[in-house]
């Protein structure tokens, strides 16, 4: 993962790069937290509401749940499985059975470990 956000920045920077040799105004809007990454700053939950509402909302509700049956019910209410699996591919299978891990997809499509090992880890 740190390889593409490195990959990311080089771009950006080439970009910037390339406007301010040959004089052409660019207007880029970034976010806070693309300057606070930038500076080595941590980032906190209230950056990735600002980033990503959707993925801010599924964050809470998932360190919210207080229990396992509060976290499945979390879960069950992902529409996009481990690979990209549409869950009603699936209708029969409960979550072990299609092997959910800590894995997220971005919304372009970068998937994301929720927690170290994420890939290899099954939600139980």
């Amino acid at each position: 993962m740190r390889g593409i956000l490195i990959l990311k920045f080089h771009f950006s920077s080439q970009l910037l790069g390339v406007a301010i040799r040959a004089d052409v105004p660019i207007t880029i809007d970034f976010l806070p937290c693309f300057w606070k990454s930038l500076r080595g700053e941590p980032l906190s939950l209230a950056d990735l509401k600002e980033a990503d509402c959707v993925t801010y909302n599924l964050t809470c509700k998932i360190l919210g749940a207080e229990s396992s049956s509060e976290f499945q019910e979390v879960v069950s209410t992902l529409k996009h499985f481990a690979g990209g699996t549409e869950e009603a591919d699936y209708p029969a299978q409960s979550t072990a059975q299609r092997k959910l891990t800590f894995v997220y997809s971005t919304l372009n499509g970068v998937e994301v470990e929720l927690v170290e090992g994420g890939r290899e880890r099954i939600v139980e």
